[in-house]
């Protein structure tokens, strides 16, 4: 029995061929990635992601207001709980500003960063610590604050 192919001309093969090349690509770097793992040390295969509201002017998407987030604090690489008491923004420039109450274990001033210490303070009339967010999921303050870059949304 003849082959069906074998009727038609070469034209109308190589433009079958054409339409068949290149194939399917299989993403294979997780999967490789978890077999190469030390017995033990396995990593997830998904990151936990922080979800925020888009920006409207292509700056940082504000946290909520009395929202608790967990960050990781760049001074210390410690892992701090940041409450948003609130937030205000720049009439021009779309600034995004919050007041926060920190509890980790470092200091600030002199004082420990606690709910407490910045409800408190005379310094911070407005019930916490003075922080900016101009970069997505990264808010921060002075040099000596240094930044929090925010990890997950605790509640």
């Amino acid at each position: 029995m003849k082959h069906i192919l074998n009727d038609l001309s070469n034209e109308e093969k190589n433009s079958i061929r054409k339409q068949h090349t290149g194939g399917m690509k299989v993403m294979t770097e997780s999967f490789s990635r978890l077999l190469n793992a030390k017995l033990g040390d396995a990593k997830p295969l998904v990151k936990e992601q922080v979800v925020a509201k888009e920006p409207t002017n292509g700056k940082q998407p504000p946290l909520n207001i009395k929202s608790t987030y967990e960050a990781i604090r760049s001074t210390d690489k410690q892992k701090y709980q940041i409450t948003i008491n609130s937030i205000y923004t720049g009439p021009d420039d779309g600034y995004n500003g919050y007041m926060a109450s920190i509890v980790g274990p470092g200091t600030y001033e002199g004082n420990k960063l606690t709910a407490q210490n910045a409800a408190s303070d005379s310094k911070y009339p407005n019930g916490g610590y003075d922080l900016s967010g101009e970069e997505t999921n990264v808010i921060g303050g002075n040099t000596e604050m240094g930044k929090f870059t925010i990890i997950r949304k605790i509640k």
